[in-house]
């Protein structure tokens, strides 16, 4: 029989036990939000000291891949149309790529363009075929990148030429597009 004595005994055990689950619960709460915290505040990026390959994006949305808002989409269709075209009549993949300025520095912007070259694996992996033109309006940088494949076609002096030629004189009036186009146009003529 259940006597008032029990019951109290009882109660107190439920609320001794209530209270040590909650006291654990607190304990692990607060030991993982605190390991987060830590952890959050230990992963900072670094402002500006190289590549920022997290703020590479998995995959490219397509031919061309404006992180910098410097074509309009109209632009955009017409570079797409354009590579397309040009890698279902010769197998060679060419893609472009704008870098926000947040992305990297001046002195690292060629290694970043390598990085995606690379990391989007632009170019037939037997073939090593592709190209990606890195531009950064804001640091002021253009990079060409030829896979293995192409330099025999087109050398890295070669695609220097083309940068300072075509390129960089559209660029100089702000007309980004166009020189992009010149330079596409000149590259397709020169790995046909």
């Amino acid at each position: 029989m259940i006597t008032y004595r029990t019951s109290i005994n009882v109660i107190r055990y439920l609320r001794k036990d209530i209270h040590t689950k909650m006291n654990r619960f607190l304990i692990i709460s607060f030991l993982f939000f605190g390991i987060a915290t830590i952890s959050y505040g230990q992963k900072q990026e670094p402002e500006k000291k190289g590549i920022i390959l997290n703020r590479i994006p998995e995959k490219p949305i397509g031919w061309t891949n404006d992180y910098e808002h410097i074509f309009t989409a109209a632009q955009i269709d017409t570079l797409d149309y354009l590579l397309s075209i040009f890698n279902s009549e010769t197998s060679n993949e060419v893609a472009i790529v704008t870098i926000d300025s947040n992305w990297s520095t001046k002195e690292k912007f060629d290694s970043l363009i390598i990085a995606i070259h690379n990391y989007w694996r632009v170019g037939e992996k037997t073939k090593n075929n592709g190209i990606l033109i890195g531009i950064s309006v804001k640091l002021r940088s253009i990079r060409i990148s030829n896979g293995y494949g192409i330099e025999k076609k087109l050398s890295n002096s070669e695609t220097k030429k083309i940068i300072d030629n075509v390129i960089i004189p559209y660029f100089k009036e702000s007309n980004y597009f166009e020189g992009v186009r010149q330079g596409l146009l000149t590259i397709f003529q020169k790995i046909q």
